[in-house]
């Protein structure tokens, strides 16, 4: 594994992050710990997402409402899901709703090969959002609202070691998408 993932200048990008904050998540990540870190805020979620994309080596599984356009398009995600795909890494993800424009489906145009986008044909049981890498790691969301979003209020975990739960949700992803989801065609 590659424990330099994320360099030091790349960390002073995420002043927004707490310095004991990152410190513990590049830690997990360093010592392949199996280690669940919480995280209730808007950027936390985006640094740990940043953090899995970089860390991700064959495949990302991606299950979201509607690939919201204030956080997908963000320019620290956006780069790190493009150097996910120009890396090879296959990028999956099923939305239960329509995607909101953002820069990952202007990316999707150009690259369907690695990045392949999805939508629920019927509303899932489930709302929890998450991100799953290398069948390895995964960040998972608590259901939310609309409302919850805007007040900066979504709660969730990341775990950058657990194969036994990161099996599960890779399970349940490969499942919904065998049974209950279409390919969206974007032109």
């Amino acid at each position: 594994m590659d424990y330099n993932i994320i360099t030091k200048s790349e960390l002073k990008e995420w002043s927004e992050v707490d310095p004991e904050y990152k410190l513990i998540v590049l830690d997990a990540i360093r010592s392949d710990k199996n280690l669940d870190i919480e995280n209730s805020d808007m950027d936390h979620a985006k640094f740990l997402s940043y953090c899995l994309l970089k860390k991700s080596k064959s495949q990302v599984k991606i299950f979201t409402g509607n690939l919201k356009e204030t956080f997908y398009s963000d320019d620290k995600i956006f780069g790190a899901f493009e150097a996910a795909v120009n890396r090879g890494v296959s990028i999956k993800i099923i939305t239960s709703e329509n995607p909101e424009p953002s820069k990952i489906l202007k990316l999707y145009k150009k690259n369907k090969e690695n990045l392949k986008l999805f939508k629920l044909r019927n509303k899932s049981a489930t709302s929890n959002h998450f991100m799953l890498v290398d069948d390895s790691s995964y960040r998972l969301e608590a259901p939310h609202t609309e409302e919850e979003i805007k007040k900066n209020k979504v709660r969730g975990v990341v775990n950058f070691n657990d194969s036994s739960l990161a099996k599960k949700i890779s399970l349940f992803f490969d499942r919904t998408l065998s049974s209950n989801a279409e390919m969206i065609e974007i032109k």
